[in-house]
């Protein structure tokens, strides 16, 4: 079917507020789109659906949008926000000092691998320090 092959184009079209049969053809696809609109019944009918279609939701969204605010809103926001941020505040010093805490282990644990790597000796376990010893004890 070659409306489907315009399907995408039209909605594209009809959400940009354009019109196909009024439309200049700045490229070959629009070319295209206007000559296949102006030739096809079913085409215009779905693109008078998608604009109007397009045409509510934008009313709604502009109604929406415009919509009065109460004068409430503003103070309650605040307070809220207020609220909020001393509720924070609270929890800054508790997390400074776990992240401090966990800081300086790390740097404990970097620094005594750093100096056993710098000495060149192995952390050796206490039966590897025990293996050269002889069995037995000459008396």
């Amino acid at each position: 079917m070659p409306c489907e092959h315009y399907k995408d184009t039209l909605i594209e079209v009809a959400a940009n507020g354009l019109d196909p049969g009024n439309a200049l053809a700045p490229n070959a696809k629009m070319a295209a789109l206007r000559a296949h609109f102006e030739s096809c019944a079913s085409c215009r009918a779905a693109f008078a659906q998608e604009q109007a279609l397009f045409s509510s939701i934008d009313s709604g969204l502009q109604v929406t949008a415009n919509a009065d605010v109460p004068a409430s809103l503003l103070p309650r926001v605040r307070a809220q926000l207020n609220h909020l941020s001393a509720s924070r505040r609270s929890w800054v010093p508790a997390w400074a000092v776990l992240a401090a805490t966990a800081a300086l282990i790390l740097t404990v644990v970097v620094a005594r691998g750093r100096r056993q790597d710098a000495s060149g000796q192995a952390p050796q376990s206490s039966a590897l320090a025990h293996a050269d010893l002889p069995a037995e004890i000459p008396a």
